[in-house]
């Protein structure tokens, strides 16, 4: 019996260690060869969750494409950008979706819960540092080794099938079809706000601040984003939390609000996204203030808020 033991045990290390091998030479090999280039033209980038995704249509936006994902924290966002920047000097500006969920204490969950590494560690691996691996191990170990083998899978497909652009994979522009806000504004309207003080979500925003860092390094100017949002969504009950980040932790990384952006209804897919009729309105207002220089203005907000309130 002790035999037999001892030989399973050997095969199970030797599997392992196999098994750590060939993910280790895969991915070394899928990172030397991925691919995050973008058009000679485009010199901006937006990246961001599904808030993002859906409110900005870069067929509409010059010189700029949309690499925001749903679902995306800023852990995931810190990994895409690092490689767009490496591989992209022509890159000027990175729009980061910054908005009240961003916030939240959720968000962590967005990094290392077993839903969202099963959607996608297998995708990001070849590009999650030391630092990235070891928060994973720390908050997720069981799962995280659950996924070897779907991630080694991923990476001999990826090699065969020679998928070596990322771009798209990560992420890209979402014409969202529906239009839930109708009955979405009734069932808000029931809905109870906690009084309690918002956690926040520590490693999601130490995240964002290593995207700050990295933009300082790369001399690539970071602007935070806030997309429109229904005057019915209730999610900005931490408003006043958010805006004392802005104030404090983030005062010196400009930020561009477009949270009363004015739609309709049924230019929204629900409280918090828009869906292809919005983004169509709120892209070409979006690429007027380019085009009109508001990214060398002093005054971008108030710009901003002039030309909204004109819409009202």
């Amino acid at each position: 019996m002790k035999k037999v033991i001892l030989k399973l045990t050997k095969f199970s290390l030797l599997f392992l260690v196999l098994l750590g091998s060939t993910i280790l030479l895969t991915t070394n090999y899928i990172f030397n060869k991925s691919n995050f280039k973008i058009p000679n033209h485009t010199d901006k980038i937006i990246i961001g969750h599904s808030h993002a995704e859906c409110a900005y249509n870069d067929s509409l936006i010059v010189n700029t494409i949309n690499i925001a994902q749903s679902g995306e924290s800023y852990f995931y966002s810190y990994y895409k950008i690092n490689q767009l920047l490496q591989q992209n000097e022509k890159i000027k500006y990175v729009f980061l979706e910054f908005t009240n969920n961003e916030i939240g204490k959720k968000m962590d969950d967005w990094i290392w819960s077993g839903l969202f590494l099963s959607h996608r560690y297998h995708l990001y691996a070849p590009f999650i540092d030391y630092q990235g691996h070891n928060l994973l191990i720390k908050k997720n170990a069981k799962n995280l080794l659950k996924l070897q083998v779907k991630t080694l899978l991923n990476n001999v497909k990826t090699i065969v099938l020679s998928e070596y652009n990322y771009v798209r994979k990560t992420g890209g522009y979402l014409y969202l079809v529906r239009n839930k806000t109708d009955s979405l504004v009734k069932l808000k309207d029931t809905a109870t706000i906690s009084n309690k003080i918002p956690e926040l979500p520590i490693e999601n925003l130490a995240y964002l601040d290593r995207i700050v860092l990295l933009c300082k390094i790369k001399k690539v100017k970071l602007v935070l984003l806030r997309s429109p949002l229904h005057k019915k969504y209730k999610g900005i009950h931490n408003e006043k939390e958010f805006q004392n980040l802005l104030a404090t932790k983030y005062q010196n990384t400009h930020f561009l609000d477009f949270k009363n952006f004015p739609l309709t209804d049924d230019e929204f897919g629900d409280l918090e996204h828009l869906n292809f009729k919005g983004a169509k309105k709120f892209s070409v207002f979006f690429n007027d203030l380019l085009a009109q220089n508001l990214l060398s203005a002093p005054d971008q907000q108030k710009i901003i808020d002039t030309k909204i309130s004109l819409l009202n």
